[in-house]
């Protein structure tokens, strides 16, 4: 009886340790925005990294605009992305822009920097993944990169945005 005990236990104890980290696992949401901005590019004028949990960033997709955004004490940053006729985003690459009022058939991206933003004329962006909760609808997951310039600029901003619920 004690020797079926002693071999049982080491199997016990491996499974425990194979789950023991997905019991445990961090639920924290992930969130992050990177901008990179080339000299001339208008509204954000310096690159930057925000990242959960040392800044807050939050990101969100009402009425189908993913809506990142922080503020890092220093100033408030945005970055809002909207699908064609405003129809929900799937993965896939964006490469006609536009102001949404003027051509609601074009994508859009728009930066917000400190009160100043502006629709870009050019550049779009890519869905790498977006993922919502199935009952809610809720945005879950995304993962994308960006480009724009506004017009009357001379430089791109550059960015990404990364989000895990």
């Amino acid at each position: 009886m004690i020797g079926k005990v002693l071999a049982v236990l080491p199997v016990a104890a491996a499974v425990a340790v194979l789950a023991g980290p997905a019991a445990f696992a961090d639920t924290t949401p992930v969130a992050s925005i990177a901008i990179t901005a080339e000299p001339g590019s208008y509204p954000v004028t310096a690159s930057g990294h925000w990242a959960a949990p040392d800044q807050e960033v939050l990101v969100s997709s009402p009425q189908n605009v993913l809506k990142a955004q922080t503020d890092n004490g220093l100033g408030y940053i945005a970055v809002l992305l909207r699908g064609p006729h405003n129809e929900p985003l799937h993965v896939g690459s964006y490469d006609t822009v536009g102001d949404p009022q003027a051509h609601p058939e074009l994508a859009s991206v728009q930066l917000i920097s400190n009160g100043l933003g502006c629709y870009a004329e050019q550049g779009g962006f890519t869905v790498d993944r977006i993922e919502t909760d199935p009952a809610s609808g809720v945005l879950t997951a995304f993962d994308g990169t960006f480009d724009q310039r506004c017009a009357g600029s001379t430089g791109t901003a550059h960015g990404e945005i990364h989000f895990q619920r």
